[in-house]
């Protein structure tokens, strides 16, 4: 894991943050965006594609039943 992977803050989305609030101007329309999370990041990264315009947000799960992707699309 990269160092900054590690090192994601008070609740783990220091990382996540920008990633998701750059991302609408980076994807084509149609385009998504997939990230990893922890397994108990899943409402609170949902929450921050919603507010950032991505639509059609999945959070995938784990062989445990974690949530572990969200995807996420850009139809701007």
């Amino acid at each position: 894991e990269p160092e900054t992977a590690l090192r994601g803050g008070v609740d783990g989305l220091d990382v996540i943050r920008p990633l998701v609030a750059h991302a609408p101007q980076y994807l084509k329309s149609g385009g998504w965006l997939a990230i990893e999370i922890q397994h108990d990041q899943g409402s609170a990264v949902t929450g921050l594609c919603t507010s950032a315009g991505l639509s059609s947000i999945v959070v995938q799960k784990d062989h445990e039943g974690h949530d572990r992707i969200i995807l996420a699309q850009w139809c701007g």
